[in-house]
């Protein structure tokens, strides 16, 4: 693993030297080079590169993965059943930093950064005596159908990880409000 993230780091740099547009999204492929959402080249793009690929970001990601050892086969599983984009594995970086006993100032819980108000139609149970939100398969599940149900409504990968965040109606009204598709743009206001 420690000898990947350098390789991680020149592939990163050599793409973004290579262009700044986006390679389009290669839906249904996979395997471990397939990049499917399209994610265009920016200056916050360009900028978390740079934190990300810094002698202090290559120790964090190093840390950040070593411990997402344990679950990477499971999630990497669960999301080729669902038939969602591979780099969903790495969400829970910025979710949990893959924490499974993660609470976030706003109270979303678990690796995959659950709120109490968004388990039920997932079927993730809270109560006196257990919090689903910190079962790392049930909450991978749940995670995943609720990312899959944000883009059957949104019919876009990074709609679907905004509304992940924010409220998939949330997403849905300012959509509607800005006719607005384009995540970018939307970030932009």
């Amino acid at each position: 693993a420690d000898t990947a993230v350098p390789s991680v780091r020149a592939s990163i740099r050599s793409a973004a030297e290579r262009s700044s547009r986006p390679l389009p999204p290669k839906q249904g492929l996979e395997g471990p080079e397939v990049f499917s959402v399209d994610v265009p080249m920016n200056n916050l793009i360009k900028r978390y590169m740079a934190i990300y690929t810094s002698p202090s970001g290559i120790a964090w990601l190093k840390l950040v993965l070593k411990r997402a050892a344990p679950f990477r086969d499971y999630i990497a599983s669960r999301i080729q059943h669902y038939h969602m984009p591979p780099e969903l594995l790495y969400l829970p970086i910025v979710e949990s930093t893959y924490n499974t006993y993660a609470v976030s100032y706003s109270g979303a819980a678990g690796l995959w950064q659950f709120m109490t108000n968004s388990v039920y139609p997932y079927g993730l149970h809270i109560n006196e005596w257990m919090d689903e939100r910190f079962d790392f398969w049930k909450s991978t599940d749940a995670s995943l159908e609720k990312l899959k149900y944000n883009y059957e409504q949104l019919g876009s990968w990074l709609l679907a990880l905004a509304a992940y965040n924010v409220g998939l109606n949330y997403v849905e009204e300012v959509v509607r409000q800005t006719g607005i598709r384009n995540v970018w743009e939307l970030g932009a206001k």
